[in-house]
């Protein structure tokens, strides 16, 4: 098994992403950026904040997800029949002014986490599909 993490490519989304769900996230994007401050003239560009949890939970809304926990749990939402799980993440982009992204960090936050106890058997138990243990022991409204 591979502990190498890798982005979904276009295709992929789409078999989660139908038209409804996109629809709504971009709703929910809309409302997001109408919600930033608006730039003073002379000032420097302001980068776009939304916070973890709202992503998570549109993206909880959009497709029909159950939501596990925040902070330190492997997953943050899951599909109920357990096909599977995602964490989520936010990054924060520089664009320049032609709409294309700038050089730079990124902002990300860091994809791999350091599990102690039981989750050091979280690979083992996803092959396995110990689902509701995995759910038992990594949510707190168990």
């Amino acid at each position: 098994m591979s502990v190498v993490l890798e982005p979904l490519v276009h295709k992929d989304l789409l078999k989660i992403f139908d038209t409804k769900s996109m629809d709504i996230i971009k709703y929910f994007i809309f409302k997001a950026l109408l919600s930033q401050p608006e730039l003073l003239i002379g000032r420097k560009i302001l980068p776009i904040h939304v916070p973890k949890e709202h992503i998570e939970q549109w993206l909880t809304q959009a497709l029909t997800l159950r939501s596990i926990g925040a902070g330190s749990y492997p997953i943050d939402v899951y599909k109920s029949d357990y096909s599977w799980g995602a964490d989520i993440k936010m990054l924060s982009i520089s664009i320049n002014s032609d709409g294309t992204v700038a050089p730079g960090e990124s902002g990300e936050t860091s994809l791999g986490q350091k599990f102690t106890g039981i989750g050091k058997e979280l690979d083992s138990m996803f092959s396995n599909k110990q689902y509701e243990k995995i759910r038992f022991y990594y949510s707190p409204y168990c």
